[in-house]
């Protein structure tokens, strides 16, 4: 649909680590060799669940007992500058925006953990950012009551990297400046 979102392809179930090391990307956004890949789970990979960095994995053995164990999965490249800045999350009520937050821990994964917590921070989306996020909204095939689109920079390009509808986070317990708008 003309979106720039982060590459991704489904791993065929037979995939070796090798093999897994070579996946190339193409779009019309996105030109780069990846210097590490990122597994998700297809059906269940929230909070960070069972996302890891394809570099992670030092032997085939490790590997194959991943896949077998989270398949279905997706491989994304790696996107460095999550771990510089973080990703904006843009928070929306049907089609109208609401407000958007700024997710950065220094990690790959940008989930509060104890040991890796993150912080929270109001953002004010570019023109660029609400337009991409709204031509998400526009192309999706059904009614949304609210939703998050999540964006992360890649060569100072926005790309999508998540579209949540189903019971959106949309961090309002986490930023004081949101909560009287929301009580």
């Amino acid at each position: 649909k003309g979106l720039p979102i982060v590459p991704t392809k489904i791993l065929d179930s037979n995939s070796r680590l090798d093999e897994s090391k070579q996946t190339q990307f193409h779009s019309e956004f996105y030109t780069d060799t990846p210097s590490d890949y990122i597994l998700k789970p297809i059906n269940f990979g929230e909070k960070g669940n069972a996302v890891r960095k394809l570099s992670s994995f030092k032997t085939e053995k490790e590997f194959r007992k991943f896949t077998d164990e989270t398949k279905p999965l997706i491989i994304q490249p790696y996107l460095p500058e999550i771990e510089i800045s973080g990703e904006n999350s843009l928070a929306f009520l049907g089609k109208e925006f609401s407000h958007s937050v700024n997710k950065y821990n220094g990690d790959f994964l940008i989930n509060w953990t104890k040991e890796n917590p993150t912080s929270y921070k109001i953002h004010s989306p570019t023109k660029e950012e609400i337009d991409i996020s709204k031509k998400v909204l526009n192309v999706w095939p059904y009614k949304l009551g609210y939703s998050r689109i999540d964006l992360i920079y890649h060569d100072g390009k926005p790309f999508v990297s998540e579209v949540e509808v189903v019971n959106p986070s949309l961090y309002v317990e986490n930023i004081l400046e949101i909560v009287p708008a929301f009580t």
